[in-house]
C-alpha cells in the first residue's frame, strides 16, 4: 500500500482507507505466511516430483496431505490444481489430456 509513498505514514494511509493499523498489519502478515508457505509446498512438490514424474494432481494431494497437515498448510484439491497450473508444474499425462 505503501509502495511510491514513502513520505506518507502508514497511520495516513489507513485512515484514507478506512481501516485501521493492526488490520493493515496483520494482513501484511497472513500474506508473508503465505508466500512462506507457497513456497515451501512448492519445495515438496519438486522432491515429490524427483522420485515420481508423472504422478497426477489428484495423487500428489494425496500424498502432500500429511505433509500439509503437519506444517498446518490448507490446500484443497482444487487449490492445488490452480497452484500447480500457476507455477507450470502440471504432469506431462495431464497436459496432453487437456489437448
Amino acid at each position: 500500500m505503501k509502495d511510491g509513498h514513502e513520505y506518507i505514514n502508514i497511520g495516513t494511509l489507513c485512515k484514507w482507507f478506512g481501516i485501521s493499523r493492526q488490520a493493515y498489519y496483520q494482513h501484511e502478515w497472513k500474506l508473508a505466511e503465505e508466500v512462506y508457505q507457497q513456497d515451501f509446498l512448492l519445495e515438496e512438490i519438486k522432491n515429490i516430483r524427483q522420485r515420481h514424474h508423472r504422478i497426477g494432481t489428484r495423487k500428489l494431494h494425496e500424498m502432500l496431505h500429511p505433509f500439509m497437515q503437519e506444517y498446518d498448510i490448507n490446500k484443497g484439491r482444487d487449490a492445488l490444481f490452480d497452484f500447480l497450473a500457476a507455477h507450470k508444474m502440471f504432469s506431462q499425462r495431464y497436459i496432453n489430456a487437456k489437448c
